[in-house]
This record gives structure tokens, sequence and C-alpha cells, in this order.
């Protein structure tokens, strides 16, 4: 929903240690299960359930029972505002595993050859711009090239 522009807010339950402008890569959930494109937190707002709903309705991708039903018994609702939503050209379908590092530091991920090359390609493929946060993406790029 979010790279059909139909989702422009993710909901969680408690914030997450992300900040603006966090390059996000979103992954399609079943039935498709794949890397579909990127975008970026342009903010994240903290709001009772009721006036998040109130003002982002018309952009959650949820509809209202399914809302309430996540965030009850919640005080506070938390929206990752996203932007510059760009759809890859194509579909990346990967089966890895991640997990936090012992000391939680990073993630150690899993998968085959053939998903870590995919993975590595696909990173490569949306990260045309020179900014500072593609340059890390391209740097995590050649981290996961270098195990396959």
């Amino acid at each position: 929903k979010i790279l059909d522009g139909t989702k422009v807010i993710e909901l969680r339950k408690s914030a997450p240690k992300v900040n603006r402008g966090d390059l996000v890569i979103p992954y399609s959930s079943s039935p498709i299960k794949a890397i579909s494109g990127t975008c970026k937190i342009e903010e994240i707002v903290t709001l009772s359930p009721a006036l998040l709903w109130r003002r982002y309705s018309h952009i959650l991708g949820i509809d209202r029972k399914r809302y309430f039903d996540y965030y009850e018994g919640k005080e506070f609702a938390v929206g990752i505002i996203l932007k510059d939503i760009k759809k890859s050209k194509s579909r990346t379908f990967i089966m890895l595993i991640g997990r936090p590092t012992p000391n939680g530091t990073g993630i150690e991920i899993f998968g085959d050859y053939w998903d870590l090359d995919s993975l590595y390609n696909t990173l490569h493929a949306i990260t045309t711009e020179g900014t500072a946060s593609n340059y890390v993406l391209l740097g995590f790029a050649y981290d996961v090239r270098k195990k396959c």
C-alpha cells in the first residue's frame, strides 16, 4: 500500500529509533513478498489513537475497525510519515533471515547465495541519487556483496 500511495503513514505502537530523512526500504508482504521500492521518513508523530485517526485516516491504508483494534488499550499511537516514495522498476524476491547482533549495534542477515546476491542488486538499483543516506546503503550493499 505504501508504494501505490494509499498508505503514507506506517503505524507503530512505540516510536522506533529512526530520524527524519532516514531511508526506508518497504517489504511488500504476502502475496507479493518482495522489496519493491524506497522512501524516506518525513516525520514521526505520537498522538492519541483517536486524534491520529482524525487527522490522518485518509492516508493510513487501514480501515477504522482494524486501526482501533490494533491500538486497543493503548494511550498513544505512533505514525511514521513517509515521503519521496519511489517504486522500483522490478521486484526483488528474497528469503532472508535477520536478527540483531549480540551487542545491539546492527543486524546479521542470513540467506543463500542467490538471495544475498538479489538483495545486493536491489540495493544498487534503488540507490540512484548521491545523497548521504544512499552512500550508507551502498556501503551496506558492498558488505552484502563481500558475503556472496
